[in-house]
């Protein structure tokens, strides 16, 4: 037997002659920036001598170079593993993975250097961009505490990923706070509007009803396509600094917000506790994966969903929305009907637009199924108010005036207020009318309100915008105003007219939606979007100083709001009440023969009888974010799962997306069983024909796989990262395998008329 002898030597370490034969070859073909066959003679090397970390970091570059991004990533990592210390291949690793998109991945890379070396500038410099602005003055220690506090609470263990021998009962099943929406806030604003006020109150109010042990809260962010669990401990300087100042470069904010998303960058996966209800405070509206994860967590983890719904004003009034809240919408609102277990709704009104856009969509919700949470609270603060003379930053001390808060956004009407004002100051002089002033960040499609004010000097002199104000801010302008106004079109609740009432004064309300509710009996109303009962309204309140004074010795007596603790007990024992009759079955949706189903993300401003997303149909983790022209499948392949009524065998079609760089080889499996393969051509869509089992059964779980894969920019919740995709699922039809004839009217409709057999289309399309 020949023996072989390392008698060559590369980077000072010894090698056989034939590794290093191989890597002589290698660093020719790097050096032509002939990438692939560098990575192949690397690769050859490695498998005789897996040992030679310096080689596996050359392969990482080369995979990187020829476009192998996953590879490299996987290359970089082996190398990591051979050396720990070496900060050199931990620095390309991150890298990668900032330039493939995964934002949140790539700050944990860079943060576990910055663990073993506190002052490694570029780590530093890297995770400073990625995780959000830090102050200069941040010194590397109290980074380096950041990152070791949050590295400390994310290994903490997770409950063991199995399932308890006996079903939960309602009252008995943990619950989960989904506050996406909350975190996602963060990321851009600190301080709260309406829906973060509410998630910030609850959470405040569950973390001292139970302490931070107890309650268990998860989030998605960009970049990490899993639930992540979110320890409250770390939000509550948070939430305390949110509602303090609008200043998002003040120091003591910015070290706050930075400790939370470093955690999320290095937060394992979070394992829902088995049969979990999954309460959502906010809107995950931009998530357009949101309800996979959920079916997902529902089939793996037995969870039930439970949103809060706040309003439902994008199809009730969507003359008020941008064009973008609109097309989400009504994807969101179809996931909603489809995998709620039970809802909350913020008010009476609210649960009545629930049941009227169940109907618009043919569904039927029963009112058991949705409790009303009222947003009765209690505003005021138990912190040291502001004095008076805090008015004189707005130029409002000793002055009279009316306090309008809300967003500067056309539903909050402030064309009326505007109109109104201009009204009283033509009947009564400039000198009898109070100012007007106009506290709340500004919004959207509100060109109109601003130039009204600067093609009117009269009134914009009698007009104070206040775009930040905090909390402090906020209680002394309701202390020192006459009165509050509130002329929204339309609202969900409107959390500032009962915190106009804690605060003792009267709020000039519209007649519409929830806002008698929130009124409490005690608001003066005018009938909505009329002028001339806008102008009577504010003069009875202005102008009669003996009715005003007694409303107010009325809401002082009568105005009973509910403390948050109460509203965040209510939310907790509604679980029970919503899912003591719930079954734990899990069916697939169901597919009907004849019907042609769109795999993909829905985009629209309306909706009607039968709309649905046939995104639905997608669970495990094979697949990316729909979008409108289908669902790309990752390398491991997508799976359908779905229910069949028929019994006959079936034909399914399968319409599928090819890559953009190479033809590729496809097939479709049911239960280990391939039932159709085809090449599908590059930037072409084409058709598989797959016969299925006659034993299949009811349900089927359709595995559709392509042999190759290539890195495609895509986007998820508005950043664009780099992947690793194979081909798409635009969508399905199923009919009778044995109906020649019904096969062959499909074969011709879908040349171009597949709107007419969509199981989504309005009716009376053809």
């Amino acid at each position: 037997m020949r023996l072989a002898f390392k008698t060559k030597k590369s980077a000072g370490i010894r090698v056989e002659p034939r590794v290093y034969r191989l890597l002589k070859r290698g660093d020719a073909a790097r050096n032509a920036g002939l990438w692939a066959e560098a990575a192949a003679c690397y690769r050859a090397a490695l498998a005789l001598d897996p040992n030679l970390q310096h080689i596996q970091l050359q392969l990482g570059h080369a995979l990187k170079e020829a476009g192998q991004l996953e590879d490299a990533a996987a290359a970089y990592t082996a190398a990591i593993e051979l050396r720990p210390e070496d900060d050199e291949a931990a620095l390309h690793r991150a890298h990668l993975a900032k330039r493939m998109g995964r934002t949140m991945t790539a700050a944990a890379y860079f943060a576990e250097i910055l663990v073993r070396r506190s002052d490694h500038a570029e780590a530093q410099r890297e995770l400073s961009s990625l995780i959000g602005p830090l102050s200069d003055s941040l010194r590397s220690d109290q980074l380096d505490m950041l990152i070791r506090n949050a590295a400390a609470l994310h290994r903490k263990d997770q409950e063991p990923n199995r399932s308890p021998e006996r079903l939960l009962a309602a009252e008995e099943r943990p619950l989960v706070f989904d506050v996406t929406d909350l975190v996602n806030h963060f990321r851009h604003q600190r301080l709260p509007t309406g829906m973060q006020r509410v998630q910030i109150e609850v959470l405040t109010a569950l973390l001292e009803r139970h302490g931070a042990g107890r309650i268990r809260a998860c989030c998605f962010v960009v970049g990490r396509d899993d639930w992540l669990e979110l320890p409250l401990v770390l939000c509550r300087d948070l939430i305390r600094l949110a509602a303090a100042s609008g200043d998002v470069t003040d120091k003591e904010w910015q070290e706050a917000r930075t400790g939370l998303f470093i955690h999320l960058a290095l937060a394992d996966s979070y394992i829902l506790p088995w049969g979990a209800v999954i309460v959502n405070l906010g809107n995950s509206l931009w998530v357009h994966d949101y309800y996979r994860f959920i079916r997902n967590a529902r089939a793996e983890r037995n969870v039930s969903y439970v949103p809060l719904v706040h309003d439902l004003i994008p199809i009730m009034k969507p003359e008020f929305c941008v064009p973008g809240i609109l097309e989400d919408f009504g994807a969101w609102v179809v996931g909603l009907f489809q995998h709620a277990n039970g809802f909350l709704a913020v008010s009476q009104s609210t649960k009545h637009d629930l049941i009227e856009v169940a109907a618009r969509l043919g569904l039927t919700v029963p009112e058991s199924r949705i409790e009303v949470v009222p947003l009765d609270a209690d505003f005021r603060r138990d912190a040291a108010p502001l004095p008076p003379g805090a008015l004189d930053q707005w130029g409002l001390a000793d002055t009279s005036f009316v306090l309008f808060v809300s967003t500067i956004e056309p539903r909050k009407n402030h064309a009326l207020a505007f109109d109104g004002w201009a009204e009283l100051l033509r009947r009564h002089g400039p000198l009898r009318v109070p100012r007007l002033v106009c506290a709340g960040r500004d919004g959207w499609m509100n060109d109109d309100i601003f130039d009204r004010l600067d093609t009117d000097p009269l009134l914009a002199g009698h007009v104070t915008m206040i775009h930040q104000a905090s909390d402090a801010e906020l209680a002394l302008l309701h202390r020192a105003c006459r009165f509050t106004l509130f002329p929204s079109h339309y609202e969900g609740w409107g959390l500032p007219v009962p915190e106009s009432l804690s605060n003792g004064r009267v709020p000039v309300i519209a007649d519409n939606s929830s806002l008698p509710e929130a009124g409490a009996g005690l608001a003066l109303m005018f009938a909505s979007g009329s002028l001339q009962d806008f102008v009577h309204a504010v003069e009875k309140a202005a102008f009669d100083d003996d009715w005003r004074t007694a409303q107010e010795a009325k809401i002082a007596a009568e105005f009973a709001p509910r403390s948050w603790e109460r509203i965040a007990d209510q939310i907790e024992s509604a679980q029970a009440r919503l899912l003591a009759d719930e079954r734990p079955d899990i069916v697939p949706p169901l597919a009907q023969s004849g019907l042609y189903y769109p795999v993909s993300l829905h985009k629209g401003t309306g909706i009607w009888p039968g709309l649905g997303s046939g995104e639905i149909f997608r669970m495990g983790d094979g697949w990316e974010w729909p979008e409108t022209d289908g669902s790309r499948t990752r390398p491991s392949g997508g799976t359908l799962r779905m229910r069949i009524a028929s019994g006959e065998p079936l034909r399914l079609y399968l319409h599928l997306r090819g890559l953009e760089s190479a033809n590729c080889p496809a097939t479709a499996t049911v239960n280990g069983v391939v039932v159709g393969t085809m090449i599908v051509r590059r930037r072409k869509a084409g058709w598989m024909a797959c016969d299925l089992p006659a034993n299949a059964g009811p349900d089927l779980e359709i595995l559709v796989q392509g042999a190759l894969s290539e890195m495609v920019r895509v986007e998820e919740g508005g950043v664009r990262k780099e992947r690793s995709v194979s081909i798409a699922v635009v969508g399905f039809y199923l009919c009778a395998r044995d109906d020649a004839a019904a096969n062959a009217a499909f074969i011709q409709t879908r040349r171009g008329k597949l709107d007419t057999i969509s199981a989504y289309r309005r009716p009376g399309d053809s």
